[in-house]
């Protein structure tokens, strides 16, 4: 029967309006709780990437100026993702506003945040720089408050509160250095990690409207613009002819894994979870990384054995995690 010709009404009601955006809502948490999961495993398997880079630093370093390291770290992870993109017919991005967030999450993330760490490592210790570099999630949650993308929760702060708590165990309260003449570099440390909460807090507004190999694509392209200048002065004092094949092969290792496959992954996580878990879960790496090359022992002062102290702490870890977790999922995106 013709429903219009009846004199039935084919316009939707509100009630089904409501009943279908109810539908619709919980379609859509019941595959944002099947993902939660595995983005949760995703961000580990990131962080532990990412400390790697402290083994693979140790056999490189000595042969690679850091300056020299970080440019061949962008650079090949630029060429590598632009030939990906390519292959696998992915977007290119010509909006110019797109473009130039890109470029400002490229300068912000990866630039700044590698240069700043790097130079203010020059003026402070190891061991501050590590402390330092756990305020990623502080200054996450601030920026997402202040800014409303987010709630104030206590739960955010508490998880954060715990993990820093955890970080600073792990590392030994008693080696952290207050001497006036670590401040600079733990002013330069401290810019950094600004720039790479800024990185978390606007990264979702555009990486949500890209796949992840374009979006690492740009982001790397852009970091290389700002990274290449220091390189090229790096590049001065680096004799290639006494880099081993062995030095090469880590070096590949770094521009493989700590680089690409951790942006990449990221990236994908940041379209799925709130940034302040992700800003969060920064910190475990980088608790990890003092720890990692006495595991292996790399390096001639590493000491025979596995470095117990402040292994007990990291059951906390899950703790933390699920108090962050709780905020996932809520943020706002805006530009």
């Amino acid at each position: 029967m013709d429903t219009a010709a009846a004199g039935v009404s084919t316009a939707p009601t509100a009630a089904g309006t409501r009943g279908d955006a109810h539908a619709g809502s919980g379609l859509l948490l019941h595959q944002y709780s099947r993902e939660q999961p595995v983005v949760h495993l995703v961000l580990v398997v990131v962080q532990l990437l990412f400390a790697s880079l402290a083994i693979a630093g140790r056999f490189v370093l000595p042969h690679f100026p850091a300056g020299a390291l970080v440019t061949v770290r962008v650079l090949g992870a630029t060429l590598v993702l632009l030939a990906l993109n390519a292959a696998l017919g992915g977007r290119w991005v010509r909006d110019r506003r797109d473009l130039l967030r890109l470029a400002i999450l490229g300068m912000l993330g990866i630039a700044a945040n590698q240069t700043l760490f790097l130079y203010g490592l020059r003026h402070t210790t190891a061991i501050n720089a590590t402390i330092l570099v756990t305020t990623v999630p502080v200054f996450t949650v601030l920026g997402s408050v202040l800014t409303r993308r987010e709630p104030p929760s206590l739960l955010k702060f508490a998880g954060i509160a715990l993990a820093g708590a955890g970080a600073v165990y792990l590392i030994g309260p008693d080696r952290i250095s207050l001497a006036p003449e670590v401040a600079l570099g733990n002013a330069l440390i401290v810019l950094g990690m600004i720039c790479y909460a800024t990185y978390f807090l606007y990264s979702k507004s555009v990486l949500g409207r890209y796949g992840s190999i374009t979006a690492s694509f740009y982001v790397m392209l852009f970091a290389s613009f700002g990274v290449l200048p220091f390189g090229v002065v790096a590049a001065r004092n680096l004799d290639l002819q006494s880099v081993s094949g062995t030095v090469w092969l880590w070096v590949a290792y770094i521009v493989v894994f700590p680089t690409i496959l951790t942006y990449l992954l990221n990236i994908w996580a940041l379209k799925r979870v709130s940034s302040n878990l992700v800003a969060f879960l920064s910190t475990f790496s980088h608790s990890l990384r003092p720890r990692l090359p006495r595991c292996f022992s790399v390096g001639k002062s590493s000491p025979p054995g596995l470095p117990w102290r402040g292994w007990p702490s990291l059951p906390g870890w899950p703790w933390s995690l699920w108090l962050n977790g709780g905020s996932t999922g809520r943020s706002r995106s805006r530009p």
